[in-house]
């Protein structure tokens, strides 16, 4: 149902969409230098993880925050624009905090409870700006439908802090997610663009 917003969120864009129907979109916003998921795989890189690492520093940032329950994390990490007046986003800032970060802690990146703990710090900076930049947005157009999409689309954290925030604060939102299969699938994004260009050219 339009119109509709969508946070366009993976490897190669982040980005805040407004579209008022098929092909009529407007880019509120967008990363200014790192994507979101590129910033979740060089951290992963800088921790030693293997790649992909989105979904590896995800489980271990969860599985941290069952082991911390209410308790808070000794550190954590800047939310860099959040705080901006645009819908604009950068995450190159925060990836580089963390790298300052581990040269400082160099001899505790072998500590698996400091490695998960960094994930979740970095995990929440980038959840709580791509959270805050779509409360925003959805204040401003009130649309009919919040839609996410894209790679991160599957990170379960970002889904239910956004799910929260639509329950709570604009109910009146229709908060659409794809499968977590679908999330990860180029080909099925592409045949469905491809399907609906079709159909408005017969």
């Amino acid at each position: 149902i339009f119109p509709l917003v969508a946070l366009v969120v993976s490897g190669g864009h982040t980005e805040l969409v407004l579209m008022k129907d098929h092909f009529q979109y407007e880019i509120l916003g967008e990363t200014q230098d790192d994507a979101a998921g590129e910033a979740f795989d060089k951290i992963a890189k800088m921790l030693g993880l293997d790649y992909p690492g989105g979904p590896i520093v995800a489980k271990r940032a969860d599985d941290f925050r069952v082991q911390i329950e209410n308790h808070e994390s000794t550190f954590s990490f800047p939310r860099p624009m959040l705080d901006s007046d645009n819908f604009d986003f950068s995450f190159s800032g925060l990836k580089t905090s963390v790298l300052y970060f581990l040269k400082k802690n160099e001899q505790r990146r072998k500590d698996e409870k400091f490695v998960n703990e960094v994930c979740h710090e970095f995990q929440e900076a980038v959840v709580d700006v791509l959270v805050g930049k779509t409360k925003k947005a959805l204040t401003l157009y009130s649309p009919a439908t919040f839609v996410i999409a894209g790679g991160v689309s599957a990170n379960v954290r970002l889904r239910n802090q956004l799910r929260n925030l639509i329950d709570t604060e604009f109910p009146q939102t229709q908060f659409l997610t794809p499968e977590f299969t679908y999330s990860l699938d180029n080909a099925a994004m592409i045949g469905i663009a491809a399907a609906l260009r079709y159909e408005r050219m017969s």
